[in-house]
């Protein structure tokens, strides 16, 4: 299957996700080690997602031409983030093949914006290993981490997606409870 194709089956099937809330085979365990997992920022400097480590983090994983990731980004995420962006780290990752690509894509506003950690797969795409180990598969994947990069979302029936009932803003409430507080 060509490169092409698959974006086409992604943006099908990630639109359809969003839209219809098919499940996710993301990991069965409640961490894994961000350690090891490297990403860069727009300055080439890496960066892992344990960085973050003692502060809630909201990923977000998208791609330049995600009609998903753009609607979540507009309806839900640009929202939350401006309304928690002191409480939590908002960490936008792009698996664009392109590094100019994704970073007119930040410019753009459609996807991100400045208020975000934005970050990039390197180039990987599909291959990264943390995509891979996520076992991510549709757009936009979404996981909200607790203070101790415990997860306390992993989308897997895209909860996060979903535009009622603000699903997304109260799992990012739950992971701002302290841990013995929480369901």
């Amino acid at each position: 299957m060509n490169f092409l194709s698959k974006i086409i089956i992604t943006l099908f099937m990630g639109f359809h996700s969003f839209v219809y809330g098919q499940s996710e085979n993301f990991p069965s365990k409640d961490t894994i080690d961000f350690s090891k997992y490297k990403l860069e920022d727009a300055t080439g400097k890496i960066v892992r997602i344990s960085d973050f480590k003692g502060k809630v983090v909201f990923l977000d994983f998208w791609f330049t031409g995600c009609a998903g990731c753009s609607m979540f980004y507009e309806q839900t995420f640009r929202r939350l983030k401006m309304k928690y962006n002191n409480q939590v780290v908002f960490v936008s990752i792009s698996i664009d093949k392109d590094r100019e690509k994704w970073h007119r894509s930040v410019a753009s506003g459609i996807y991100t914006d400045s208020l975000a950690v934005n970050l990039y797969t390197r180039g990987e795409e599909e291959e990264h290993k943390l995509i891979q180990d996520l076992g991510i598969r549709y757009y936009p994947a979404l996981f909200i981490l607790d203070e101790n990069q415990v997860f306390v979302s992993k989308d897997e029936n895209n909860e996060l997606r979903k535009l009622e009932g603000n699903k997304a803003e109260q799992r990012l409430l739950e992971a701002l409870l302290p841990s013995e507080e929480r369901d």
